[in-house]
């Protein structure tokens, strides 16, 4: 009997024994689990999952980790990958803690416990996470990407090659490249036909800073783009919720920057392309705030600028099948640039790539100049429609929109949009543009706006040689008046009853005299319109009885249609 008792106490330990080698099969779904408290035995956990292929598998992290090594990386397709934190860090000094490649599936996090991926300082490789050649990353609720900072190359936190990422929540923070003579994508970098996913969670404090001038192409090749998150080469970045905060750029984009995709055409790269970005931004809703750049602060989209180095082992790049800005909703609010764009600045993007800006909150932005909304140069067709665009501040013109050199087919679309309370230091606090661009207003309320001298400046137009007039129409829109001392009365400045004897500033086309309500539509019954001054280009509303278009005391004649 003591000879069975025996023989069964050691079959039962050696059981045991196995078990503490070998990954177990308890896991939902069958999948088999990994626990590690190692970097050897993290490194083993990989290994073994690469040589066994697809299926499903989860490690389970059971004592924080430091590595001296690149970190880990899954590159079986069909395979299915978990990593849970446990409250614990993977902690890689070096960056680059985790890969996914060749049609793997990896799962940051289970949404429950908590999950660190904390990167160091490195050099050439890319992020914390690096997602490549039709992989899936999937980041969850609860896990941390953190304190990783390169001096080259593409993104600090998340590099998408190739792949998707689907950010369901969590935190991206500190994360960003800083120096290099490439540098694109503090928090998450998209190219090669990229797909980045952000459905939740917080990309903060993210960084791409570099001073860095390229001799070739000075004007068009930039570095130090897109704090939160870069989208280049024909690639798709589709944010439905979550905040892009506090991020930095040393030039443009310090929230979102999308650029054409001109370095990956092996020859004649300079001259490649120019005009469509080719990749696409829609925004559906979140919150872009507090974000910091030389230019575009919260939003930058440039068909003129492009990326001169190659990400990792270029290919090709491609383009989507809708280019452009799609925005669709949320808050673009607080950001601050330096030069132009506060909110969202466009550059030179040709009819091939959409402008859509609807329902959208753009306010409390500020900027050199256009510090809500700037379209700069050629071609950009852009639509405006719905959003509230209020309190942003210009320190020289167009605190809500400005229009500069957009011609050569290049539009402004604005409908059923309010523009209030914007100040400029110069003009146009509501809208501000040039003899070269074109506006068309419908159902637009432009009230309330005010320069900080105290003049009007709701809507403003300047040309050098002749007198000119908005280049489209302003079917049943008001453009109010906003002279102080109209507020001062308690009233709205377009209320009928609202009192000054004071010329007000403002410009627009008074394209139909025949039907004077098709033009300038407003509570002001009794205001008309008068060029008090051809030469000085300046359009000035003041008080009769009835409303009534005239130029120089006479009626307006047909060839100022």
């Amino acid at each position: 009997m003591k000879r069975i008792q025996i023989r069964l106490m050691c079959i039962l330990l050696s059981v045991i024994l196995l078990v503490s080698v070998l990954p177990m099969t308890v896991y939902a779904e069958g999948a088999v689990v990994y626990s590690v408290g190692t970097s050897s035995q993290m490194q083993e956990a990989a290994a073994a999952i690469n040589a066994a292929g697809a299926g499903k598998y989860v490690i389970e992290l059971t004592a924080d980790i430091t590595t001296d090594t690149s970190g880990v990386s899954f590159d079986q397709a069909g395979a299915e990958i978990t990593i849970i934190g446990n409250g614990h860090t993977y902690n890689c000094p070096r960056g680059m803690n985790v890969e996914a490649w060749n049609g793997a599936t990896l799962n940051l996090g289970d949404g429950e416990s908590a999950l660190i991926l904390k990167g160091g300082e490195n050099n050439d490789d890319p992020g914390v996470v690096y997602v490549n050649n039709g992989a899936v990353c999937n980041m969850y609720d609860k896990v941390t990407i953190k304190d990783h900072k390169g001096q080259n190359y593409y993104a600090g936190g998340v590099t998408v090659q190739a792949a998707t990422f689907h950010m369901y929540g969590g935190t991206i923070q500190n994360c960003g490249i800083d120096g290099g003579s490439v540098c694109f994508g503090g928090g998450v970098a998209v190219f090669e036909g990229g797909t980045f996913i952000m459905d939740d969670g917080v990309i903060d404090q993210c960084y791409s800073v570099s001073d860095f001038i390229d001799d070739y192409d000075p004007n068009r090749s930039v570095v130090g783009l897109g704090g939160g998150v870069f989208v280049t080469g024909g690639s798709t970045f589709t944010m439905n919720g979550g905040t892009i905060s506090n991020c930095e750029a040393t030039n443009f984009g310090g929230g979102i920057a999308m650029l054409s995709s001109d370095s990956y055409s092996n020859s004649e790269w300079k001259n490649y392309g120019i005009g469509n970005p080719k990749s696409n931004v829609t925004i559906n809703g979140g919150t872009i705030s507090g974000n910091t750049a030389g230019n575009g602060a919260g939003i930058f989209v440039s068909g003129y600028h492009y990326a001169f180095a190659g990400p990792f082992g270029w290919t090709s790049s491609g383009v989507t099948d809708s280019p452009g800005l799609f925005i669709n909703g949320g808050e673009i609010t607080e950001n601050e640039a330096d030069g132009d764009g506060g909110g969202v600045l466009i550059m030179m993007v040709r009819p091939a790539a959409t402008i859509q800006i609807h329902d959208a909150e753009i306010t409390g932005n500020s900027a050199d100049c256009g510090a809500g909304i700037e379209s700069y140069g050629y071609w950009t067709q852009t639509d405006i429609d719905g959003c509230t665009i209020s309190d942003n501040a210009a320190d020289t013109n167009g605190g809500g929109i400005l229009l500069v050199s957009n011609s050569s087919n290049g539009y402004t679309n604005l409908k059923d949009t309010t523009i209030t309370g914007n100040t400029s230091g110069d003009r146009g606090a509501g809208v501000y543009y040039d003899a070269n661009s074109r506006l068309n207003l419908s159902g637009a309320d432009v009230i309330q706006n005010n320069t900080y001298n105290g003049t009007l400046n709701n809507l403003n137009i300047i040309s050098k040689s002749k007198p000119v007039y908005v280049n489209g129409a302003l079917t049943g829109s008001q453009i109010g008046l906003s002279d102080p001392k109209l507020w001062d009365d308690g009233k709205e400045d377009t209320d009928d009853t609202a009192v000054s004897e004071d010329y007000l500033t403002s410009g627009y086309k008074t394209y139909n005299s025949a039907k004077p309500d098709t033009v300038f539509t407003s509570d002001h019954t009794s205001w008309y319109a008068d060029f008090s001054d051809v030469n000085a280009n300046e359009v000035r509303l003041f008080r009769k009885l009835t409303v009534d278009f005239h130029i120089n005391n006479e009626d307006i004649a047909s060839e100022f249609y």
